[in-house]
């Protein structure tokens, strides 16, 4: 009985653990936050929208996601489901009601930001950006840690400090 019980005991210490872990992650989704979409549906998206399931402090609630690979539209990450392109913006806005659009992708250049920032000024998004890789590799910043879009985003390069005196 010995060799039957452990495994039967393992078996239902881990039922218990995943049902209770389901239930606090039921209970985090808060309707009071700011509907969002998340543009980017690769590592970094989904990281994001399982954060922002778990977090009780998100002010946002992720409502769709957004990715301009086509291998990646139907996919499902954490009951959210890609929407469509970056082009599809102001349909997915309309149908979803998102209020801020957050750029989950890594490495974006400029030219790609200010594609975004194009798209969403017409339609009253809030644009928000993930940290750089290096910054959360570094422990300066982590996923959670979303900022406005910047000048500096958009021009793809971090602004040039002149040292006036020594010139």
């Amino acid at each position: 009985t010995v060799p039957l019980a452990l495994p039967m005991a393992l078996l239902l210490m881990f039922a218990v653990r995943y049902t209770a872990r389901l239930i606090r992650e039921a209970i985090v989704v808060n309707v009071d936050r700011e509907p969002a979409l998340v543009f980017g549906a690769g590592y970094t998206g989904s990281t994001l929208i399982r954060r922002m399931h778990t977090d009780a402090l998100s002010p946002y609630r992720a409502v769709g996601m957004l990715d301009d690979d086509p291998r990646k539209r139907h996919l499902r990450v954490s009951g959210i489901d890609v929407e469509g392109a970056l082009a599809d913006l102001p349909a997915v806005v309309e149908r979803t009601g998102a209020k801020a659009l957050i750029v989950a992708v890594a490495g974006a250049d400029g030219g790609l930001l200010r594609r975004v920032a194009a798209l969403a000024e017409p339609l009253h998004l809030t644009v928000k950006i993930l940290p750089t890789l290096d910054e959360i590799l570094k422990g300066t910043s982590s996923v959670t840690d979303l900022r406005d879009l910047s000048i500096e985003d958009l021009m793809g390069r971090r602004p040039v400090d002149t040292d006036v005196e020594s010139i």
